[in-house]
């Protein structure tokens, strides 16, 4: 015989497990939503942002999502694959890119993969180039009595190096990467923003910064507003309240690892030192 408590403690334990699901939504039919990514930080570990943005697009009841982008920038390869994931996004969803304080190189790349873009007057953005740096510590060794010794399969193995003057043709090497990478940038700046001529393009991304009333007026944002804004704006293409409460994932809960900032930064610190690494960087 199945008592009264019984009967109460099934129900509850059912109630929760629907208010996990419509949480997560994997049970929010009919409870239609705007989800928000938040990307803070450099720039350096892409998997925790693409899965979310992953994410958004298999939850139907997600109609839209807006990036919320706080960061300087930060590698070049970590950049590209963010606005890959934010280009597919698109194809399904409408995606808004919300600029705060600084949202720049790096930052304003993958701001690129998105279908409005907007920022403060006061935002620091743009910063449209690549930035390739290192350390020269020959004479530091020299002083310090440190003598290194190497074995290369081919003479530009080891640039640059830490412990020895560039030479001419091996800057030119590096330089014809810069300007690669460069080109890419360029590139997908022209892609996110068709109503610029390739030529202005050109000569905005010459990595000056801007604050977001000059980006406006050049043409790199779509327009002017705070993170409320683009909830309104977002909202009104999509039939739903401003008031309604926008959609973050649970990263703990969704499995899915920390964020861009600290986290990534650690593992990137890990990583072993290679002596340089190509940025979309605000310096």
């Amino acid at each position: 015989m199945v008592t009264g408590s019984a009967v109460f403690i099934g129900l509850s334990l059912i109630l929760v497990i629907l208010i996990q699901w419509t949480d997560q939504g994997s049970f929010g039919m009919g409870h239609r939503q705007i989800g928000l990514i938040e990307v803070n930080g450099m720039i350096l570990d892409p998997l925790p942002v693409v899965e979310q943005i992953q994410t958004m697009e298999q939850l139907d009841h997600v109609l839209g999502v807006i990036l919320r982008i706080e960061s300087p920038g930060g590698s070049v390869a970590a950049s590209q694959e963010i606005h890959e994931a934010l280009n597919q996004l698109r194809r399904n969803k409408p995606v808004y890119a919300s600029l705060g304080s600084v949202a720049a190189s790096g930052g304003y790349y993958i701001a690129c993969g998105t279908d409005r873009i907007i920022a403060s007057a006061g935002t620091l953005t743009g910063s449209i180039g690549v930035l390739l740096e290192w350390a020269n510590l020959e004479e530091l060794g020299k002083n310090a009595g440190v003598k290194m010794y190497r074995i290369k399969s081919g003479k530009y193995k080891n640039v640059p190096s830490l412990f020895e003057e560039i030479q001419e043709n091996e800057r030119d090497l590096l330089t014809e990467v810069v300007d690669d990478t460069h080109e890419q940038f360029v590139q997908a700046v022209l892609e996110g923003r068709p109503g610029l001529e390739e030529s202005r393009v050109r000569e905005l991304a010459d990595g000056r910064v801007f604050s977001g009333k000059q980006a406006f007026e050049a043409g790199l944002v779509d327009e002017l507003g705070g993170y409320a804004s683009v909830v309104r704006r977002l909202s009104e293409q999509l039939g739903l309240s401003p008031n309604e409460e926008v959609f973050q994932l649970d990263l703990e809960d969704s499995g899915i690892s920390g964020l861009l900032g600290l986290a990534s930064l650690e593992r990137w610190m890990k990583q072993p030192f290679s002596g340089f690494r190509l940025n979309y960087l605000m310096h």
